[in-house]
């Protein structure tokens, strides 16, 4: 006989649990203050102008597609900040390193201050307490920072663990392991229906398709797998999956 604790639960976490770009535009910002204060207007001005700056940013991209590509997204944002320094006209010195990672570390601190959407915590302790919870996620949010970290046995993070990012079915196979659970007994929860839901599918997952952030904005997922609206609602999706 099968229970409902017999199965575990993944979730994707960025636009899944919190609507990520407000603390990626408020981390961008603070970084940008922060190598104002430590540089000077001139190289701070290569981060705080957007004019330089955004087109900056999506030169760095092009140049390394293959980290943006991968979701070496920590990597990716250390070019970027290394990027801006340089066209300020400060010389790259194993010091100018040190104020790069300082700069580098800032930003995914501040990264992490997301705003969880309503009813997250609740439904966290609730779905925690019935069944073995992981994170499958192409980002690079600290959970210890958000305060969630409790909640969750396993966290497969592709910038972390060297992995290949979702929609590829290695690290939703990692959790798997980590959880000790078959795939078929895990549900994906997530956002993203190419990233979390097809390949859940795909896989013998069972799966829940959160659309909290823009409802009915990035299409439907395939017949069968429920649709949340608000995170509150998870729990008893939830359980009536596992009927």
């Amino acid at each position: 006989i099968t229970t409902m604790n017999d199965h575990a639960i993944c979730f994707d976490l960025d636009d899944t649990l919190w609507d990520v770009m407000p603390a990626i535009v408020s981390a961008e910002a603070t970084t940008a203050a922060w190598i104002n204060d430590k540089l000077g207007d001139k190289i701070g001005d290569q981060f705080l102008n957007k004019d330089k700056y955004l087109p900056m940013r999506e030169e760095v991209h092009a140049k390394h597609s293959d980290l943006l590509r991968d979701c070496k997204l920590k990597e990716l944002r250390r070019e970027i900040i290394k990027e801006g320094i340089e066209r300020g006209g400060h010389p790259l010195t194993p010091t100018t390193d040190e104020i790069i990672d300082e700069a580098l570390a800032h930003y995914l601190r501040a990264r992490s201050d997301v705003v969880l959407y309503p009813s997250c915590m609740d439904m966290l302790k609730s779905l925690s307490a019935r069944h073995s919870l992981g994170v499958i996620t192409n980002g690079n949010a600290d959970l210890s920072i958000i305060g969630i970290d409790s909640f969750f046995d396993c966290h497969i993070a592709a910038f972390h663990d060297g992995m290949k990012p979702k929609p590829n079915f290695e690290m939703f196979r990692a959790a798997s392991a980590a959880l000790n659970k078959p795939l078929t007994n895990i549900i994906m929860i997530g956002d993203s229906i190419e990233k979390d839901i097809l390949p859940a599918l795909e896989l013998g997952m069972k799966a829940i398709f959160v659309d909290v952030k823009a409802p009915g904005a990035v299409g439907v997922p395939p017949e069968g797998v429920p649709t949340v609206s608000h995170l509150r609602d998870l729990p008893a999706a939830v359980e009536l999956l596992l009927k």
